[in-house]
């Protein structure tokens, strides 16, 4: 029964994690498309559209809309100053958030904009780390839950 329970948990809060930021995207895309809707409606009204393309010319001005708008954000994100906020946002209040370096991380990968450095592969000395008998899936448990456990794992082993 505990497990269970642990699954449902563990499942209900990983695809909640997957579906925010795509609920957030697409809430940002249609608070964009009302507002392009407001403003190419009264070009349309006063324009000498015919009847039925009136809707294609609609539709064709509201998602040039959106184009240009993300454009403009992208645009915005390049700046020093967006770069500024974001910094800021990320040392105030997302490295607060467990799992969140992991995320950017791989979010940079995926973008191809991550620090190549951080993906280096490291030689150590034997004398500059010490091998703990430990099972692959009690470190993977420990790992999964970002380091919770650790110190009950490694008690007595170092």
């Amino acid at each position: 029964m505990k497990s269970l329970s642990a699954f449902l948990k563990t499942t209900i809060v990983g695809g909640a994690l997957y579906l925010v930021p795509i609920a957030l995207i697409l809430v940002v895309l249609g608070k964009v498309h009302a507002i392009t809707s407001k403003l190419v409606a009264p070009w349309l009204s006063n324009s000498s559209c015919m009847m039925s393309g009136e809707s294609m010319s609609h539709g064709c001005l509201q998602s040039s809309g959106v184009v240009l708008i993300c454009f403009l954000a992208g645009l915005f994100a390049r700046t020093a100053i967006a770069q500024q906020l974001v910094g800021w946002l990320e040392r105030a209040i997302l490295s607060n958030l467990p799992g969140y370096s992991v995320v950017s991380t791989l979010g940079a990968d995926i973008a191809g904009t991550g620090d190549a450095q951080s993906h280096m592969q490291v030689v150590l000395a034997d004398d500059r780390f010490k091998a703990v008998d430990v099972r692959i899936p009690q470190a993977m448990k420990c790992i999964k839950g970002l380091g919770v456990g650790s110190r009950e794992l490694l008690a007595g082993r170092l």
